[in-house]
């Protein structure tokens, strides 16, 4: 009997065009892209994984995944001129490794961008809407933690002086949302222990929790040392969590 796999996401990975703004197409993929002899090629791609190696003319965001930029500053100025690109006429793909969480992320920046350039600051679109924008055009799993949707806020401040007051920065830093990827690490779970956790806060069901717990419970040492700093964000989130019952 042939088992088929089933889908990994209903959304566009293979440097599908999407039209977030009217009249200008953004190219998202993933590394799981195979390109064809003779299939069209980019003109440029930013890119938020080095796992990338185009041969065509690029640049790389320094961004951990799951996480936001680095260099604020310097990834603005790259998104910034990618859009410049499209607006331009120019072919330009986007990626990190899965294509959901940096690419969605860059592309909302884009659709913020490109909106201003087509429409002027009038009709430029928010944060918000260029956050919905992409889910909608692209994929529902786009932007996979709130800190990611605060970047996008973060860039239309750094980018036009958005007139709105920025939010605080979400704590812990990569509070994920209910369709998140993410997978705890040994470490994050050590800590959330140390810090009173009778569950793991990040995803519920996790498929790890209870193999690290037992391992805590036996005083396995974790690979890695605990972080002061982490603990400290992991107790913020357990009494966030006990307030919130």
């Amino acid at each position: 009997m042939n088992k088929t796999k089933p889908p990994i996401s209903q959304c566009k990975h293979f440097f599908d065009p999407i039209n977030l703004v009217e009249g200008f197409n953004v190219y998202p993929s993933s590394l799981a892209n195979e390109r064809t002899r003779g299939e069209l090629k980019p003109d440029f791609g930013l890119y938020a994984d080095f796992a990338w190696e185009p041969a065509w003319r690029n640049e790389y965001i320094v961004w951990p995944d799951y996480e936001i930029p680095d260099f604020p500053n310097v990834a603005v100025e790259q998104i910034q001129s990618a859009a410049a690109r499209i607006f331009n006429g120019e072919i330009v793909e986007i990626g990190c490794i899965g294509g959901h969480g940096r690419t969605g992320t860059i592309a909302a920046c884009l659709a913020v961008t490109l909106s201003d350039m087509a429409s002027g600051s009038e009709n430029r679109l928010d944060a918000t809407a260029a956050i919905k924008r992409v889910r909608e055009q692209y994929c529902v799993s786009a932007l996979e933690s709130r800190e990611q949707e605060w970047w996008v806020e973060l860039y239309t401040h750094k980018a036009y002086g958005s007139p709105q007051m920025l939010r605080a920065k979400p704590v812990p830093p990569h509070s994920p949302l209910t369709f998140s990827a993410h997978i705890c690490e040994q470490v994050d779970h050590y800590e959330m222990l140390e810090a009173g956790s009778d569950d793991c806060l990040v995803k519920t069901g996790c498929d790890f929790w209870e193999d690290d717990s037992f391992a805590w419970s036996n005083e396995v040492p974790s690979d890695e040392p605990l972080e002061p700093e982490n603990i400290t964000r992991w107790k913020l989130l357990l009494q966030h969590v006990k307030e919130s019952v």
